[in-house]
C-alpha cells in the first residue's frame, strides 16, 4: 500500500512539475487572469459594447431559434468527439485541456448564477434554460470517453498497434527489465557519499553497442537525489563541428549552472572561451592565456575561480556523457582529454558510456603508448554493464509480440481470425533456447530490430506460413544478412529435396554443406567476422534441419512449395492461400469443390497437399466435407491428367481408418457414410475406382484387417462403376480398359505349407463387360489395344497387343475368333489389324516390329 501511495505521489509531483513548466513557457496566461480579474468591470463593459449590444441582444426567443440553437449544439459535440478520438492528447495536454475546460465552466456559473452583467434569453420550450447554457453543454462533451485517450507514454500494446518498434533507452517511468536496479542504487549511494573532493572522479559505463549503456544512465539519474545536485547531459557526437566539442561542453555546464549561481555561469563560459583561444594554434594567444600579458586572468586562474565558486555553492555536478564510442579517434581524445584536464573540477562527477574495445582500438590510431593505462588513468572505475539471464530477453520478446497479438485478438475490425492461435504457437516456439544461441540474440536492440522485421513479415503472410519458421529466419536476417541473402539468391545451389522436403545441400568432396564450403572460403564477402562462422552454419543448419517421421505442413519453410514465400514476403501468384482455402473450407460442398476446380485449373501450387494432408477436422461435417473434397479432386486429377499416385492412397486410407473415424463415427454410420460416398461417385468413376482397387489389393494381402466394407462389397462397387461408365459413354476410350484392370487385384489363398499362394480366377462379370465394349464399339476398341516395347528405346519401335485384350476374351483364340468376325463397314483397316495380329501370332505374343502405316491412328493405354 505504502508503495502504492509512493508512486502516486511521484505522478502527482510529476504533474505539479509539468504545470509550472508549462506556465513557465506560457507567463501571460496567468498575467491575463490577473489582469482580468482586477479590472473585469473594465472587460466586461467592453464586451457589451463591442459583442452584446451590436448582435447578441438582438437574439430573441423563438421556436426556431431552439431548434436551431439544439442543433449546432449536437453537431459540435459531435464534431468534438471526432476530434479527440482521432487526435488523442498526451497525458500532460489533456490534463492542462481538463483544466482549461474546467475553468470555463467556472466562469459560465459565475455570470449566470452570481452576476447581473447581462441578462441571457431563454429558451422558448423551457424558460429555465438558457441560449448561454450550451457553453457547459459542449464542455462537459469533453469528458465522454475521457478514459479512451491514451497515456503520454503509449503501452506496448498501442506502439505494437501503430507502428514499429522503438530501439530508445529506458525513459524515467520505464521498468528495468534487465534486473540491473540493485547496482545502480549502489552507484547512486556512492555517489552521493562522495562530496567535496578536489578534483573530479569519472565512471566509465561500458560494453558493447546496444547492451543497455544509455538506460543504465537513466537508471542512476532516476535513482539519484537531486537535492543539491546539477545534473549536465553532454552528448558530444551532436557537434558538426569538431572544434566545437569543448566549447559545447563548457556551454551545456553553463546552462545548467545558470539557476543556481550566473556569476559561475558567466564565469565557465570565460574560462571556455581562454581554453579555445589557448589551443588556437597561435602563440601568441597561448601566451597570452598562461602569463596573463595583456591583463586579464590567466586559464589557470579562471579554473581556481571556478572550483571556488563550486566550493561556495557547495553543489555536486554530475556529468553524463553518452555515446563516447560513436566520435571520430581525435573526438574521443579531445573529449577525454576535457574529463582529464579542462573540466576537472572539484566536487564533479563524470559518468562516461562507451565500448572499451573501440576506444582502444581509437587511442592506438592516436598514440599507441598503452592505450589500456591510458583509459586506467582517466576513469577511476570503469564499470561494465552486468549479465543478464537469458529467460529475460525472451520474456521481453513475448510481451512485445504478445501485445501485437493481443490487441488484434480483441480488435473486431480485422480480416483475420487466426491472431490467438499464432501468438500460442509463437510462444511455444520462443521457448527454444537455439533461437538465443545459435543466432546471437543478446540485447534489447536485438529484440527490437527482430520485432520490427518480424512483424512486416508476419503482416504479409500471416496465415500462409509456420510461425515458428518465420520467426528463425527473421533471426538470420537481422543477425547474418550475408548468409540471408545468400540462401535467398541462390536456393538451387544450397538445397536439394529429398522425401518432398528442403535439405541443405551436401558438398561431393567433403562431409560439409555447400554453404558451409562457401562460407569457409568467403565469410568476408557475406559480412561474417571469421569466428561468427561457426554459428552462422550451426543456425541455418537448425532452420532447414531433417524432420525424420514428421509430415512437412505445406507452409513449412523446409517444403519445396512453401519456402519461396518466406524470401518473397508474399505469396507467389502460383501459390495457393491457406487461409483462402480455410475460408472456402466453411462453406458449402458446391461452393468448395467449385473453388478446389479453379485453383486446379489455376495449377496453384499447394492444392494437393492441402486435402491429403489435413490431419484435424472441425467435426463431422468439416470430416466429411474434406473426404468429398479429396474425391472430387482426385477425379480432377485423373480426367484430365490421367494420374494417381500411390501415396496419394496411403493418405487417404489413413483418413478412412478406424483410428480417424472413430473421432466422428460409430462403425456401422460410418460404413453408411462410405457407400454413400462411392455411389454418389460422378462419370467417369476412375478415381473411387483406382483407390477401391488399392484397397482390395491390401485386404488380400492383409495389409488392412479392418476397413469397415468388405472385399466383396467392394469388389462389386467398382464393377458398378465400370458398367455404369460402359452404359453412359457413347464410345470406347481408354479409361474402358482402366475401369475393367481396377476390378481385378492380386487375391490369395491358403493352400497347404504355402500360407499364401496368388490365386488366377476370373472376374466374369467384368470379362463380360469388356468384351461387351469390345462389340459396342470395335472400331475405337481396335485402336486402343496396343502396347509398345519401350525396354530399349535405341530400337526399332515394336509392338504387341494388351494382356487385358487376352483377359476379357478369355484367351487369344476367342479374341482371334472375334477379330475375324470384323470386317471394313465396323473397322476401317481391318485387314492390317489383323496381319499384325497373325505376325504377333507366329512369334509367340512377343513384341514385333510392324508399319501401320500413317492412315491408322491407334493409342497406347499403358496397361499391359
Amino acid at each position: 500500500m505504502g508503495e502504492s501511495l509512493n508512486n502516486a505521489d511521484k505522478n502527482n509531483v510529476g504533474l505539479f512539475k509539468q504545470i509550472k513548466t508549462f506556465f513557465g513557457q506560457h507567463k501571460y496566461i496567468p498575467a491575463l487572469a490577473v489582469v482580468y480579474i482586477l479590472f473585469h468591470a473594465f472587460f466586461e463593459n467592453l464586451f457589451t459594447v463591442v459583442l452584446v449590444k451590436p448582435f447578441l441582444s438582438y437574439l430573441e426567443t423563438s421556436f426556431l431559434n431552439d431548434v436551431i440553437f439544439v442543433a449546432l449544439t449536437v453537431l459540435a459535440i459531435i464534431y468534438i468527439r471526432k476530434v479527440i478520438d482521432n487526435h488523442p492528447l498526451s497525458l500532460f495536454y489533456k490534463r492542462i485541456t481538463d483544466l482549461f475546460v474546467f475553468v470555463i465552466i467556472l466562469i459560465w456559473s459565475y455570470y449566470r448564477f452570481h452576476s447581473d452583467a447581462w441578462i441571457y434569453t431563454p429558451f422558448y420550450l423551457c424558460d429555465t434554460c438558457k441560449y448561454i447554457d450550451f457553453i457547459p453543454v459542449l464542455s462537459l462533451s469533453y469528458f465522454i470517453k475521457k478514459k479512451s485517450l491514451p497515456l503520454e507514454k503509449e503501452s506496448p500494446l498501442q506502439v505494437a498497434q501503430k507502428g514499429f518498434c522503438f530501439d530508445s533507452p529506458l525513459s524515467k517511468s520505464d521498468p528495468d527489465l534487465l534486473n540491473r536496479e540493485n547496482l545502480v542504487r549502489q552507484v547512486c549511494e556512492r555517489i552521493q557519499n562522495t562530496a567535496n573532493i578536489d578534483v573530479s572522479f569519472a565512471i566509465g559505463v561500458t560494453s558493447e553497442w546496444g547492451n543497455g549503456k544509455t538506460s543504465f544512465l537513466n537508471l542512476i539519474e532516476r535513482h539519484l537525489d537531486k537535492n543539491k545536485r546539477v545534473i549536465i547531459h553532454y552528448n558530444p557526437w551532436l557537434n558538426s563541428d569538431r572544434k566545437s566539442a569543448t566549447l559545447s561542453f563548457f556551454d551545456e555546464m553553463s546552462s545548467a549552472l545558470k539557476a543556481y549561481d550566473s556569476s559561475l555561469s558567466n564565469d565557465i563560459l570565460k574560462y571556455a572561451k581562454t581554453l579555445i583561444d589557448s589551443s588556437a594554434g597561435k602563440y601568441a594567444n597561448l601566451l597570452n592565456a598562461c602569463l596573463s600579458l595583456d591583463g586579464t586572468p590567466t586559464l589557470r586562474e579562471r579554473f581556481e575561480e571556478i572550483n571556488k565558486a563550486i566550493k561556495r555553492t557547495r553543489l555536486q555536478i554530475i556529468v553524463f556523457i553518452d555515446d563516447l564510442d560513436r566520435l571520430y579517434d581525435s573526438e574521443i581524445l579531445e573529449v577525454l582529454s576535457l574529463i582529464r584536464n579542462s573540466a576537472n573540477f572539484l566536487n564533479t562527477i563524470f559518468i562516461v558510456a562507451y565500448d572499451r574495445n573501440y576506444l582502444v582500438a581509437a587511442l592506438k590510431k592516436v598514440n599507441e603508448y598503452h592505450p589500456h593505462a591510458y583509459l586506467e588513468k582517466i576513469f577511476q572505475l570503469e564499470l561494465p554493464l552486468p549479465q543478464f539471464e537469458r529467460y529475460l530477453l525472451v520474456e521481453i520478446l513475448q510481451n512485445k509480440l504478445n501485445a501485437y497479438f493481443d490487441y488484434f485478438t480483441s480488435c473486431k475490425h480485422h480480416n483475420y481470425e487466426g491472431y490467438e492461435r499464432d501468438k500460442v504457437e509463437l510462444n511455444r516456439a520462443l521457448l527454444d533456447s537455439k533461437l538465443f544461441y545459435f543466432a546471437g540474440i543478446e540485447t534489447i536492440r536485438d529484440i527490437n530490430r527482430l520485432v520490427n522485421s518480424f512483424l512486416i513479415s508476419y503482416d504479409l503472410l500471416k496465415g500462409e506460413i509456420v510461425l515458428s519458421d518465420l520467426l528463425n529466419l527473421e533471426l538470420l536476417k537481422i543477425k547474418y544478412p550475408g548468409v540471408y541473402t545468400l540462401l535467398a539468391k541462390n536456393k538451387n545451389k544450397y538445397f536439394h529435396t529429398l522425401n518432398n522436403q528442403l535439405e541443405l545441400e551436401k558438398n561431393e568432396s567433403s562431409n560439409k554443406t555447400e554453404l558451409e564450403v562457401y562460407l569457409e572460403k568467403h565469410f568476408i564477402e557475406v559480412g561474417l567476422v571469421e569466428t561468427k562462422i561457426r554459428d552462422a552454419i550451426l543456425y541455418a543448419s537448425f532452420i532447414f534441419r531433417k524432420e525424420k517421421n514428421k509430415t512437412i505442413k505445406l507452409e513449412s519453410i523446409c517444403n519445396p512449395i512453401g519456402v519461396d514465400r518466406y524470401f518473397h514476403y508474399q505469396l507467389l501468384n502460383s501459390d495457393i492461400s491457406i487461409v483462402e482455402f480455410s475460408e472456402y473450407r466453411t462453406k458449402s460442398d458446391k461452393e468448395f469443390q467449385a473453388q478446389i476446380e479453379i485453383w486446379f485449373d489455376e495449377g496453384k501450387n499447394g492444392l494437393h497437399d492441402l486435402l491429403y494432408r489435413i490431419d484435424f477436422y472441425n467435426g463431422v461435417e468439416d470430416y466429411e466435407k474434406i473426404i468429398r473434397a479429396i474425391f472430387y479432386y482426385g477425379s480432377l486429377q485423373i480426367d484430365r491428367e490421367s494420374y494417381f499416385s500411390n501415396n496419394d492412397s496411403i493418405y487417404l486410407l489413413n483418413k478412412l481408418t478406424k483410428s480417424t473415424y472413430s473421432n466422428y463415427y460409430k462403425r456401422k454410420d460410418f460404413v453408411e457414410f462410405l457407400r454413400t460416398l462411392f455411389n454418389e461417385q460422378k462419370y467417369p468413376y476412375l478415381f473411387a475406382s483406382y483407390f477401391i482397387n488399392r484397397i482390395l489389393n491390401n485386404i488380400s494381402k492383409d495389409e488392412i484387417s479392418d476397413f469397415p466394407l468388405l472385399e466383396k462389397e467392394l469388389l462389386k462397387q467398382n464393377i458398378q462403376y465400370f458398367k455404369r461408365y460402359h452404359d453412359e459413354c457413347t464410345k470406347v476410350d481408354k479409361k474402358i480398359f482402366w475401369l475393367y484392370n481396377n476390378c481385378y487385384y492380386e487375391r490369395w489363398q491358403s493352400m497347404g505349407a504355402n500360407p499364401k499362394s496368388r490365386l488366377f480366377s476370373p472376374i466374369e462379370e467384368a470379362d463380360r463387360l469388356f468384351v461387351a465394349c469390345a462389340e459396342k464399339d470395335p472400331a475405337n476398341f481396335m485402336r486402343m489395344i496396343f502396347v509398345m516395347d519401350n525396354i530399349d528405346p535405341t530400337s526399332k519401335k515394336k509392338y504387341s497387343i494388351s494382356s487385358l485384350v487376352k483377359r476379357g476374351f478369355g484367351g487369344w483364340d476367342k479374341f482371334e475368333a472375334y477379330l475375324r468376325f470384323l470386317d471394313e463397314s465396323k473397322v476401317k483397316d481391318i485387314q492390317l489389324f489383323t496381319d499384325f495380329f497373325v505376325k504377333l501370332k507366329n512369334n509367340k505374343y512377343s513384341y514385333i516390329e510392324f508399319d501401320f502405316g500413317k492412315s491408322v491412328p491407334y493409342e497406347f493405354i499403358g496397361v499391359e
